[in-house]
């Protein structure tokens, strides 16, 4: 507002925010409360991207969206076969999708401010493990939603590991097409922290876990993405080369005369 200096508007905006955190958690409450909070989150994160109040407002909605999330889909309820009512069914739902949406929106906003290198990598591997945990819950919630709790429940894991592979492969595709080397290093890094997670996930826990047709799934689609990233980092090096070899033959040099 004309007149308004800086902290006086930032005073304002950290009151408002409080008072919108207050009305929400008042207003929604039960299976409405986190997928609320966290749309709330998406749309300050995105509208508000070129202010730094609203950008810790989207930070503050989204911690207490993905705690209220957590308390309604625990690891524990990944871990085992758990089954929900539909209105938890569909706030989990809601709720891994929004969450991932907001992890993406929230490291967006920062990275295309003046934060530094170091911050926008911890940003987006922060976003990164949101957005690991909330394609976990979707899948492992769709799968116990439609093939209950004994097959659904392996589909959804060997879903899960699916998407992971899949994940480390964009990352690394996109890693391949970045023309400054320097925006190379954090999808890279987290490349090869996704595949080390998801070869864990698949050792540890499917291979212990999934049975049947669901276990030699998981293990041949990993397989061959595996396959798939190795052959297009070998390509990658071989399109690249030795400036010299697309040079021709060289002439060799005189030697000098005495």
């Amino acid at each position: 507002l004309p007149g308004v200096t800086g902290p006086v508007a930032q005073i304002w905006s950290a009151l408002s925010a409080v008072s919108g955190l207050l009305a929400v958690t008042v207003t929604f409450r039960g299976p409405l409360l986190a997928p609320v909070l966290l749309a709330l989150a998406t749309v300050v994160a995105v509208a508000g991207r070129s202010d730094l109040a609203a950008r810790w407002a989207a930070i503050g909605f989204g911690v207490v969206g993905v705690a209220v999330f957590l308390d309604g889909t625990p690891p524990a309820a990944l871990a085992t076969a758990t089954p929900m009512a539909a209105p938890d069914v569909m706030s989990a739902l809601a709720a891994s999708v929004l969450a991932a949406v907001w992890a993406a929106a929230v490291a967006w906003s920062w990275v295309r401010t003046s934060v530094d290198e170091p911050g926008a990598r911890a940003l987006w591997f922060g976003a990164g493990a949101v957005i690991v945990y909330a394609v976990t819950a979707f899948t492992v919630t769709v799968g116990v939603l439609i093939g209950g709790p004994g097959g659904g429940f392996l589909a959804g894991h060997m879903a899960a590991t699916i998407c992971w592979i899949a994940l480390a492969a964009g990352l690394f595709s996109y890693a391949l097409r970045a023309r400054r080397r320097d925006a190379r290093a954090a999808p890279i890094a987290g490349g090869l922290a996704l595949t080390a997670a998801a070869m864990a996930k698949l050792f540890l826990f499917d291979l212990g876990t999934l049975d049947g047709i669901f276990r030699v799934v998981a293990f041949i689609v990993v397989g061959l993405v595996l396959l798939a990233m190795g052959a297009g980092y070998a390509r990658s090096l071989a399109a690249k080369g030795d400036p010299s070899d697309s040079q021709g033959p060289q002439e060799m040099p005189a030697a000098p005369s005495c």
